[in-house]
């Protein structure tokens, strides 16, 4: 029986529900906690059925149902690693930093090439050669695919690493690998793939899973436990397997049709992905998503050039051939200078990350905070990547684009560095 199944069948019962969740099933009535002593089993077998048919979907070794987002997929893949290196890009998930913080992992960033706005995917010959400088690490992590639509050659990154742990980041990607018109599903190559549910999948916000291969399987639930609520939502559960399931079951050919021949997209690896170049359109990014919310179309993120819009089998070959007749209708003008996306500045390091996450630290006006050295990340999101690292200085570039933008890291106009 799938989770899903008990589900249904629970709420068939009508019981009187003298348990957890205090709602009684009044908010949902498939929002359960562990049940006992039903003819119905565990739950969790339902659970663990649910997860072994994921697996089988995606093609990974084992599958786990997370309710805490992909973060907490990060953190979990980060504290199974042994050893403390872990290589990963500078333009990574805040989670990559917070995870090597919780588990006092050393970060090696990785500076990537930036092209056209654009962070470039890091390719082997990058990791090769980070990994000749440092030959210590003991793992890797990557992000295929990142915001943009855009994956790595991990194929060549596995080669390119021998025996170390291989961590991908496939947030955005849950879609690849349930359809033939969809690329191949990372954890064929990874050892963690970490996916979440709720970006491209019909699913719940905050679901998420982790394809997990045998080898890892233990340690990657052993710190799991040490992170997860002990009352995960199976309602959230449920979601993604009927998620992949109506993912498998749709035909996604005519949305990706639609999406080619949308005016100014930048072109993506994950043909579900819309990033559209402003610039091309006459506008800066924030000026297009401004155009486009006052006729109706609400995008996910824009930045100084680029705006991006998530599809997936929810959206109709139709809605996105009307987003492209409002592309098509807006009046031509001439943008302005575009100025460089806030990413391409690298504060200056003047501690180590380790040094930094462990010392004693203060809150202070972000507009105070030059020259002071971070000991926390701040950044903008979305796509939640650090504008400054722990361990680096606050320079005036890095102040003036967390005042501009929607930003982590900054509470009430405060930001965390290092006692002097």
């Amino acid at each position: 029986m799938t989770l899903s199944e008990y589900l249904e069948r629970y709420a068939s019962l009508a019981p009187i529900r003298m348990h957890m969740p205090g709602h009684k099933g009044t908010l949902s009535p498939y929002d359960l906690t562990e049940t006992e002593g039903t003819e119905l089993g565990r739950i969790e077998d339902a659970v663990s059925e649910s997860e072994r048919i994921a697996a089988v979907r995606y093609g990974a070794d084992t599958a786990k149902f997370l309710s805490g987002g992909s973060t907490l997929g990060i953190l979990a893949a980060f504290g199974a690693v042994r050893g403390s290196g872990i290589l990963f890009p500078r333009a990574s998930h805040r989670s990559f930093y917070s995870a090597s913080a919780l588990f006092r992992k050393t970060p090696v960033l990785l500076e990537t090439e930036y092209a056209d706005g654009l962070h470039v995917p890091p390719s082997a010959e990058d990791v090769r050669e980070a990994l000749r400088a440092d030959p210590e690490v003991a793992a890797v992590a990557v992000t295929s695919p990142d915001y943009f639509g855009r994956v790595c050659d991990l194929g060549a990154i596995r080669a390119a690493i021998g025996r170390r742990t291989l961590i991908v980041d496939a947030a955005h990607g849950a879609h690849f690998g349930l359809r033939p018109e969809f690329p191949p599903s990372p954890c064929r190559q990874a050892d963690m793939t970490i996916l979440s549910a709720h970006k491209t999948l019909p699913a719940l916000t905050q679901s998420a899973l982790a394809l997990i291969a045998k080898p890892y399987a233990e340690a990657f639930s052993a710190a799991l436990a040490a992170l997860e609520t002990t009352s995960p939502s199976y309602l959230l559960y449920a979601s993604i397997e009927s998620g992949i399931d109506r993912t498998v079951r749709t035909d996604c050919r005519d949305r990706i049709e639609a999406i080619g021949s949308l005016p100014a997209r930048v072109p993506a690896d994950d043909p579900m992905r819309i990033v559209l170049d402003a610039a091309k359109l006459g506008r800066t990014g924030s000026e297009l998503s401004r155009d486009l919310i006052e006729r109706g179309v609400v995008p996910e993120f824009a930045s100084s050039r680029h705006v991006v819009m998530i599809a997936t089998c929810c959206d109709s070959a139709e809605e996105i051939r009307k987003i492209g007749a409002v592309l098509a209708s807006l009046p031509k003008r001439r943008a302005d200078a575009i100025p460089d996306e806030p990413y391409r500045h690298v504060p200056r390091r003047a501690a180590s990350f380790p040094e930094a996450a462990e010392a004693e630290s203060e809150e202070v006006p972000l507009t105070e905070a030059i020259g002071r050295i971070a000991a926390a990340e701040a950044g903008l999101y979305p796509p939640c990547r650090p504008i400054v690292a722990r361990g680096e200085i606050y320079d005036s570039a890095v102040v003036a684009a967390l005042g501009a933008g929607q930003s982590f890291g900054v509470r009430a106009g405060r930001v965390r560095v290092m006692k002097r």
